[in-house]
């Protein structure tokens, strides 16, 4: 399969987010590559997403995001995970982090200045 073909069938754009990431297949099936058994079919070449997967800032957010997530990961919260060391989670969630600083933050930061925009504008209609 070319990579363009792999990319066509499997890979989406995160207009967010400004880059390709995995397609989703279900809610409670969201990655193409997810076996039903919840193991990865492709785990030995599983892109960086999957790579720093859980350890995600949304998922490690509260221990209700992260025990839902383990509903849908079998690598979470089970007795026979592999347990992670603290030094790969915390290098993990250093890079998902400015990842995500770099990817998100400005758009966020564009978006607060458009919303405080339109209540300037607003507030002038004399609307609120």
């Amino acid at each position: 399969m070319s990579e363009q073909e792999f990319s066509l069938q499997y890979l989406r754009f995160d207009k967010i987010e400004r880059k390709f990431s995995l397609r989703e297949v279900t809610a409670t099936s969201p990655c193409v590559f997810l076996q039903p058994d919840k193991k990865c079919s492709i785990y030995p070449v599983r892109p960086k997403q999957c790579s720093t997967y859980p350890f995600w800032p949304d998922m490690v957010a509260t221990p209700q995001t992260w025990e839902r997530e383990s509903k849908l990961c079998e690598g979470i919260n089970h007795s026979s995970a592999e347990v992670t060391p603290y030094s790969k989670i915390k290098a993990t969630m250093k890079e998902t982090s400015e990842g995500w600083e770099s990817a998100v933050k400005p758009q966020m930061e564009e978006s607060k200045s458009a919303i405080e925009s339109a209540k300037i504008f607003f507030k002038d209609l004399g609307t609120k």
